[in-house]
């Protein structure tokens, strides 16, 4: 059955990732997963989900919805031929799957990710 595209993360690009997850974790519990000094990662135990805090230009970048997708190369040819620019190329993440980024409008990002 082919995968329906849904929501797979939400990201906040944020000056110091370490002190906006000190301060979640304090009051809701979570617990993020470090991959390098730049990223921290949210994940609920009943697949939930995720949420990101990338550091970044809080101003420049804001909140990036990750949509899931069947094969990320498919989706982002369909959305460069409908106009989306390419803003981040596919990145892999060990262990969980493959991103890349969108801007819509010229404005607005997008995520796109194949879990794998």
């Amino acid at each position: 059955m082919p995968l329906t595209p849904q929501v797979s993360h939400v990201e906040w690009c944020v000056p110091d990732p370490a002190r906006v997850a000190d301060l979640l974790q304090a009051l809701f519990g979570w617990d993020f997963e470090c991959f390098g000094s730049r990223y921290r990662q949210f994940t609920p135990a009943d697949g939930g989900t995720c949420f990101g805090l990338l550091q970044g230009d809080a101003a420049a970048e804001s909140t990036v919805v990750y949509v899931q997708v069947a094969s990320l190369q498919a989706s982002l040819s369909r959305a460069l031929e409908l106009g989306a620019e390419l803003h981040c190329p596919p990145t892999e993440v060990a262990g969980h799957g493959r991103y890349a980024r969108l801007r819509i409008a010229g404005v607005h990002l997008l995520g796109l990710f194949e879990a794998g």
